[in-house]
């Protein structure tokens, strides 16, 4: 799901994956820094295959609120589309379903 909507987004805006299936340790720590809200397993990104990708255009610049804005609209845009709902969170993650 995720790849299909990546590779039909890059044929428009250029972009960088940053994050796809995440493992336990990884998981686990990101719970402990508080940048998950959940342990291993309960993550979206720690199903096979991943039920959620962190996505961001390229080059990457955090600050630039509008063009992260922009882009999160055009990869929905796309993914609806293509028949998939998707949803977007935290400013550069794409979850399946609602």
């Amino acid at each position: 799901l995720f790849r299909s909507i990546a590779n039909e987004v890059i044929k428009h805006v250029d972009c960088s994956i940053l994050e796809g299936h995440r493992g336990q340790e990884r998981q686990d720590r990101f719970f402990e820094e508080g940048k998950s809200q959940v342990k291993f397993p309960k993550g979206r990104h720690n199903a096979h295959p991943s039920k959620a990708m962190d996505i961001t255009p390229y080059p990457i610049n955090w600050e630039d609120r509008e063009r992260q804005t922009l882009f999160a609209g055009f990869v929905l845009g796309v993914a609806k589309l293509m028949g998939h709902k998707v949803r977007w969170v935290y400013g550069h993650q794409i979850k399946m379903g609602w």
